[in-house]
């Protein structure tokens, strides 16, 4: 694998070299014609708050985890990794607000999913190695496309100008059988109109849970076309990943190794045997999941066209075109399943007279009507034998006699899930910038269309023979489209006001059949007006003081819809969000307060096949401070954030349900916690240079060599795992340290760099994400798994850079 890709990077160090006579300088003269792909990216003046990272900032923390590891210092962002070590499913949270309300563009275009409103990292690996820039704004923000903005915006940038030809190759290598491999390469200006930028990856990675492995590809490929007064990119990105599933996560009596409660848990979850053993002999890397094929596979293809057009010295027009085309499933091993539930009938086994008390029926015997009774998983129909007379038949011993037959009604089955979807649609944007404004007229229009079914690939106790039965089906459409005018005026010398007015439209359908055998039909369309202002004080040209209020609205997503009875319509949300703040080159300050109405939370209820539901309440709120401050001295540098908040709700009904007598019981509770939502994150990212000297010569050439060591520790309190304020249903609180060694030296033109990172380096044994459920069955029980994070483990990485 290693000669493969240093033979492609040597191919491409030839190939390159053949551009490198262009006129490099060229290009300076269209950087400065050159604006953001969009025109809701927030700015100096902007009252809102945000962090920016550069791409020095991302390179350095770029190791092949997923992007939520490279905003680790942004204020109030949080992680956790289902494999344990970053690879693979990841998830994140901003202000306590996770994936589904955060929203997230590249290069101006929604990436949520139109449907559950998430983004799956896992469809995208290695991409952070193609961005060049990263903007996180916090609560409301600026005006977006796409899913609503909840907790945060981030919006990722691709879309460099590379004046110079450059190729990089990076090998990597790790703990739990990592391997990493990436090119990239640009041919910087060609006949200075054209560029050309790609990149290659692989990463390969056997997770630190059991059997959590991931098989990720992906490539990118950029051209860009510009002149004197327009730029024209065409973009095309893949990923596809194959990763076994770690979904289940580890019950708490299984990380306590309380071998009691092990056996409880197995009893009151119907583990088999060979299961319960399993969990018995397993230690914090339990998965569940033993079947080979469990896995879950998809692949995402993304299409942007961006045209950039400066209209005069004032006005510049941006208009992009963009499709993703999405196809996978996830493959998965149930046993002994109701046939039923496949729309299967049972199978006849035998038929035959016996005798009653084979099925253990005496209470029957009186009844003259067909009866049933499961056992196992075989179905057996009977009706007591009579004369003529209607007087019961006997055998010589005297027990009643019954005709019978034997059904198999469950089965061992192996099924796939599957989602196939398309998303396209137009973003615009009219930039109007002028000595003491600065105006943006702009908006999207979007549509989804999606199809969830699921194919049957195994059941031999159901004699079935059919290939890819089909199970069930259903489909989705969604329009999106939006309107806002925003703009940034000089009121006074040095106070700004700012207005952002988004109009938007929604409208969802889907209707079909679900697994587990409901019909579901759902129409919903939902317009939201969604009005910020605010005003800002520039201090000088590196500080400013700010304040702002913005409301927002949001759909609910799929989930929400479609688990819900027809007569209870999920209500959408909306969020006041109010800040207060200060910023300067160095150091920022933030004070948040945001107000939700009929915020959707989960409140223990489930549906009628055992999903989880959401429920809306009627009020909530996070309120909090954010600090971030950097600095650098002589041999050092420093980054660093600290999240204080306190988030609540202030009325719900737990709802617990009865699997023994059946119905639900509610406990109302008041002034609890919202789930996920930890009251103290702080992170801090050292940087000693071992090589530094001083010097006082300006014009003194760049070393050729370097050596830095890098100290990341990361505090997140205690978090709840539900909205009930119980403290044993909790997240502890957990403090990690990594280390990472950089060291460089230049071979002529080529630059070659060597990291070693040393990840939680102290070795604590820590959970950063889980779930609960609660239910009665004769008592309460309330169950608890956990998702356990990688204990100390390496990563060992080389790259050479022309």
């Amino acid at each position: 694998m290693k000669m493969k890709s240093i033979i492609a990077f040597g191919a491409l160090l030839s190939c390159i070299e053949l551009f490198s006579q262009s006129n490099t300088d060229t290009l300076k003269t269209y950087r400065a014609q050159e604006v953001v792909l969009e025109g809701t990216r927030a700015g100096a003046l902007t009252p809102v708050s945000f962090t920016e990272l550069n791409r020095a900032s991302i390179a350095t923390l770029n190791t092949g985890q997923d992007i939520p590891y490279i905003l680790r210092n942004s204020p109030g962002v949080n992680f956790a990794s289902d494999a344990g070590n970053g690879i693979g499913y990841t998830s994140l949270w901003i202000r306590g607000s996770d994936q589904t309300r955060i929203n997230i563009t590249i290069n101006g275009i929604p990436l949520n999913d139109a449907e559950s409103q998430s983004v799956y990292w896992v469809n995208m690996p290695d991409f952070v190695s193609g961005v060049y820039k990263i903007q996180i704004q916090r609560g409301v923000g600026t005006s977006t496309n796409g899913a609503g903005s909840f907790g945060g915006t981030i919006k990722l940038e691709t879309t460099q100008l590379e004046a110079k030809p450059y190729a990089e190759t990076s090998l990597g290598i790790g703990s739990y059988g990592t391997l990493r491999n990436t090119i990239r390469f640009g041919t910087g200006l060609i006949n200075q109109h054209w560029t050309l930028d790609g990149r290659l990856s692989r990463i390969i990675s056997d997770g630190y849970i059991d059997r959590a492995a991931s098989r990720l590809a992906s490539y990118y490929v950029g051209a860009n076309y510009f002149n004197d007064r327009t730029i024209v990119r065409l973009i095309h990105f893949s990923g596809q990943e194959r990763t076994y599933q770690a979904w289940w996560g580890v019950p708490d009596a299984r990380l306590r190794n309380d071998s009691a409660g092990m056996i409880n848990y197995a009893q009151n979850n119907e583990l088999n045997q060979l299961q319960t053993e399993q969990l018995l002999g397993s230690g914090r890397t339990y998965n569940i999941y033993t079947y080979p094929g469990q896995t879950d596979n998809y692949s995402q293809n993304h299409y942007q066209a961006h045209l950039i057009r400066e209209l005069s010295s004032k006005w510049k027009f941006t208009l992009s075109a963009h499709y993703t085309k999405g196809k996978g499933y996830y493959e998965e091993y149930r046993i002994q399943d109701p046939l039923a539930s496949y729309g299967i009938s049972d199978r006849l086994l035998a038929s035959d007279t016996v005798v009653a008390s084979t099925f253990d029926s005496a209470t029957g015997y009186s009844n003259p009507h067909w009866q049933s009774t499961i056992q196992g998983g075989d179905r057996y129909d009977y009706q007591v034998l009579r004369t003529a007379n209607g007087d019961t038949l006997f055998d010589p011993s005297g027990k009643p006699l019954v005709y019978a037959q034997a059904y198999r009604s469950h089965s061992d089955v192996v099924r796939q899930r599957w989602l196939d979807n398309d998303f396209y649609g137009c973003v615009y944007s009219f930039v109007r910038r002028s000595e003491r404004s600065e105006a943006v007229i702009g908006g999207a229009i979007n549509g989804y269309q999606g199809r969830h079914f699921g194919r049957l690939m195994w059941a031999p106790d159901a004699g079935f023979n059919q290939t890819n039965f089909e199970y069930y089906r259903g489909a989705s459409w969604k329009r999106d489209w939006n309107i806002y005018i925003k703009s940034t005026i000089a009121l006074l010398e040095r106070l700004y006001g700012f207005v952002d007015v988004q109009l938007r439209n929604v409208y969802y359908a889907t209707s079909g059949l679900e697994n587990g055998g409901r019909y579901y039909h759902v129409m919903d369309q939902l317009t939201f007006i969604n009005p910020k202002a605010g005003l800002t004080w520039k201090q000088n040209n590196n500080s400013v003081i700010y304040a702002s209020c913005a409301v927002g609205n949001k759909e609910p997503n799929r989930n929400d819809y479609i688990d819900k009875a027809p007569f209870d319509k999920p209500k959408s949300e909306q969020m006041f969000d109010y800040e207060l703040g200060w910023r300067n080159k160095w150091f920022a300050a933030n004070l948040y307060w945001m107000q939700y109405k009929n915020q959707l939370v989960l409140n223990g209820a489930v549906n009628d096949v055992g999903s989880a539901l959401r429920t809306n309440v009627d009020r909530s709120f996070r309120r909090g401070v954010e600090i971030n401050a950097q600095g650098s001295f002589r041999l050092l540098s420093w980054t660093g954030s600290l999240s204080l908040s306190d988030n609540r709700i202030q009325k719900f009904n737990e709802v617990i349900p009865d699997y023994a007598e059946g119905g639900n019981q509610v406990i109302s509770r008041n002034n609890t916690p919202i789930a996920f939502s930890p009251t103290a994150i702080f992170a801090s990212q050292i940087a000693f240079d071992l090589l530094y000297r001083p010097s006082s010569n300006a014009n003194e050439v760049k070393p050729s060599k370097g050596l830095t060591l890098i100290l990341l520790n990361r505090y997140v309190g205690m978090q709840y795992l539900d909205n009930t304020g119980q403290r044993e249903r909790t997240i502890p609180s957990y403090f990690v340290s990594d280390i990472r060694l950089q060291a460089f030296k230049m071979f002529g033109k080529v630059r070659a760099e060597l990291s070693f990172n040393v990840n939680n380096a102290l070795n604590q044994s820590y959970t950063a994400n889980g779930y609960t459920y609660t239910y009665l069955y004769g008592s309460l029980i309330n169950e608890r798994m956990y998702f356990p994070q990688a204990l100390r483990n390496y990563m060992l990485t080389l790259q050479f850079t022309l």
